[in-house]
Parts: C-alpha cells; sequence; structure tokens
C-alpha cells in the first residue's frame, strides 16, 4: 500500500467537518484511502447497495452510521438532499465521507447542498514523491524553492523515461509491455461507458475515443477548441459537453494563462494537460521505447508530467499557491509560473533535452525584470544531470528535483 501524502490533512479536517469528499479519476486510490479513515463502507458499485440508495433515499442515509464511507457517490445524486438535512440534524464532525470519480459539483443542485458542511480533497495519480515516500512526510519542492536561496541537491533520475510512459495510477504501475496497454485500453472504456455516460446521461458518446486521441496529440499546448471541434468533426456545443465531461472525470484538465493584470487571467486562453502521462501515452501508441525516440512527443508528455506532479504536490503543500502558464503576445512563454496568496512568483521552464543554454532563460529573465523582488526564482528544468547557476535568481536542474 503507497503512504498518500495527503492523509494527515483530511484526518485533521475530520475533526471539524461533518461532510468530506474525495474526488478524483477512477483508481487513483480513494476507496483505499476512505477505508484507512473508517470501517462502515458502502460502495454504489455494488447494485443492491444502488438500488437500496434509489429506491428509499431518506431511509437509506437515516440508516447510516457515523463516519459512514459512501463510495462512488456521483451515482446516486439524490442522497445529497438527505445528507444535508442528516448534518442538519447532527452537526458532529466526521459524520460521512464521500469519494466521487466523477466532479460532483457540476450535478444539478448538488453545488449548492452542502456548502459549509463540507471540505473537498482532489486525489491525483500517484505522485514521484509517493511512490517512495517514509513514514515521515516529506517537505513539497514548492516549499522549499519558495523558501530556501539555493536549490537542494538533486539526485539524477535513470528511469525519467519510463515514469513519464506508465503515469501514477497505483494498478499501471504493476504492469508493462502488452498488459499494461491492455489495463489502460480496460480502464479508458469503463470510464466512458459508466462514469461518463453515467454523469451525461447520453447513450451516444462513439466519438469520444477520437477526441481523447486528438488531445493526447495537443498536450502541454494552448487550448483552441474551435480547432479541436473542427479536427474532431464535433459542432461547437458538442465538443463543449465532450469536453466538459473530461474534465468532469479527471481525464484532463487546463492551465489558466498567467497575467501581471491579474483581472486578464481568465479571458486568456488556457494550456490543456492530461492528468496521467501514462494515460496521454497510451492514447499515442507511445511506450517507454518509442517515446524516447519521439523528442517532440517526450517534450510535451514531459511538460505534462511535471505539471501534474506540482500539482500533486500543492495538496499537501504548506505554500498556498496557483499554477498558471505565461505567454505574451510576442511568443514568449513560460510553461509554469507558480504564485503564492501573497504574490510571489516561481517560473519553470521544462525542456526534454540534456543540454541547457542561456537561450532557454530568455522569458524568465522577461518575467523577472518586470517582477523584481516578486520573482523568487526561474529554473529550467532538463534531462541532464547537473544543478547549474545561470544568473540571479536563474537555474538549470534535473527534472528530478521535484521528487
Amino acid at each position: 500500500m503507497y503512504l498518500r501524502l495527503l492523509l494527515p490533512e483530511i484526518q485533521t479536517t475530520l475533526k471539524d467537518t461533518p461532510v468530506i469528499m474525495l474526488t478524483g479519476a477512477r483508481q487513483v486510490g480513494k476507496t483505499t484511502l476512505a477505508q484507512q479513515l473508517s470501517d462502515v463502507y458502502y460502495t454504489f458499485d455494488d447494485l443492491d447497495t444502488l438500488n437500496a440508495a434509489k429506491d428509499d433515499p431518506v431511509g437509506f442515509v437515516s440508516a447510516l452510521p457515523q463516519g459512514s464511507v459512501l463510495d462512488e457517490i456521483q451515482r446516486v445524486p439524490e442522497l445529497f438532499l438527505p445528507l444535508k438535512a442528516a448534518v442538519d440534524r447532527d452537526r458532529r464532525a466526521g459524520k460521512f465521507i464521500l469519494t466521487g470519480s466523477a466532479n460532483v459539483l457540476l450535478l444539478p443542485n448538488v453545488a449548492d447542498t452542502l456548502v459549509g458542511r463540507m471540505a473537498i480533497f482532489r486525489l491525483w495519480p500517484l505522485s514521484q514523491l509517493e511512490l517512495t515516500a517514509s513514514p515521515a512526510k516529506p517537505s513539497s519542492i514548492i516549499d522549499n524553492l519558495f523558501h530556501n536561496t539555493h536549490l537542494p541537491k538533486v539526485k539524477v533520475d535513470k528511469t525519467l523515461v519510463s515514469r513519464v510512459a506508465k503515469g501514477g495510477y497505483p494498478e499501471a504501475l504493476r504492469r508493462s509491455g502488452k498488459r499494461l496497454s491492455a489495463w489502460f485500453g480496460d480502464y479508458l472504456t469503463t470510464l466512458i461507458e459508466r462514469d461518463i455516460r453515467d454523469l451525461s446521461r447520453i447513450s451516444g458518446l462513439t466519438d469520444l475515443p477520437k477526441l481523447l486521441r486528438l488531445l493526447a496529440l495537443r498536450s502541454a499546448t494552448v487550448l483552441s477548441q474551435a480547432d479541436l471541434a473542427r479536427d474532431a468533426a464535433l459542432n461547437a456545443v458538442t465538443f463543449r459537453r465532450y469536453f466538459d465531461l473530461l474534465q468532469a472525470t479527471f481525464l484532463v484538465y487546463t492551465l489558466p494563462a498567467w497575467f501581471i493584470n491579474q483581472t486578464k487571467r481568465l479571458v486568456k486562453a488556457p494550456k490543456l494537460h492530461f492528468t496521467d502521462t501514462g494515460v496521454a501515452s497510451y492514447l499515442l501508441g507511445l511506450d517507454e521505447t518509442t517515446l524516447v525516440r519521439d523528442r517532440s512527443r517526450y517534450g510535451q508528455l514531459l511538460e505534462s508530467f511535471v505539471v501534474a506532479e506540482l500539482s500533486k504536490q500543492l495538496t499537501w503543500s504548506d505554500t498556498r499557491a496557483e499554477l498558471y502558464h505565461y505567454r505574451s503576445h510576442s511568443g514568449e512563454e513560460v510553461d509554469i509560473m507558480i504564485e503564492t496568496a501573497g504574490g510571489d512568483v516561481l517560473g519553470l521552464e521544462v525542456k526534454a533535452s540534456a543540454t541547457v543554454s542561456s537561450d532557454d532563460f530568455k522569458a524568465l529573465r522577461s518575467v523577472q525584470s518586470v517582477l523584481g523582488d516578486k520573482f523568487v526564482k526561474g529554473i529550467v528544468l532538463y534531462t541532464g544531470d547537473k544543478v547549474l547557476p545561470f544568473g540571479e535568481r536563474l537555474w538549470a536542474a534535473p527534472v528530478s528535483l521535484l521528487y
């Protein structure tokens, strides 16, 4: 069993909050984590339990003991109002633990039902730190970079390509070769046939596999919905509906654009990323051997790998921060901008190359010149083996700096 680094924060929250919700893609380990929190467990993947909850939602909830785990709650949205009523009658902390493989806040009437009563935790596929973590919580590299002047020592990871190709799903990590490919195929089929269909109530989802492959081709690129809809032969409304479903089931997500004028952030195009690079590699027909030969695809997936690792670490980091990407009108780009609540900024570029030069810091220097002291560090993450200074607060470092 892997140590989930979000567990201590969840345990603390259960002491003062009536309901917690664990969300995340199917097979990321939500059930395993929930069962570490309580011995009282019900899953709506079980048909009898599902029917009992649907037939009498009020009666089902009223019979639940303190600390009950309700697994895959998105399959029974009828339970949310009875859960609200039960919490309002009894506000004890740790009353219910819910899990969902879809973003239940997108379901009709659910978003407001448990406001003020529920804390939501996003569980990602395993981070690289969780694959090797000891019982003592390791510090997040985000905390380290914001609070320390120099970069920590780095041990170069010679298995980086394999980590990108496999991703972080626990079941995928146990497989290789044809068995790994078969698992990803079965996983996506199940996701489309069950979770996405349940969430959408759409019977015909035949275009989704093709759309997923198109999205994988564009991982780590600026999202153009019009271009994607055209290439997928979908009208704009249908594309938007399908893309929203893929986000709701945590297969893909978008990284918003960063601007010094914060009011402009939402009107600029975000970048598309896959939650798990193992899924994206499968959709592209790439494995560890072929990925290293396709440098363009490797560069895209490596960037998504880094963004995902940082997103995972933010869930337990002591630093309150958000991730963005930066792109200027003149074409300067920084792959990842990490901004704290106080406005301090880290800039990171990702390069699938064993060499790095001063030119790779051009965009980072541009941002640094504007932000001044608010610019904490600029780092080019590359596949080489040295930590190298490239000027004031500018560094090159191996990707394994992250873990």
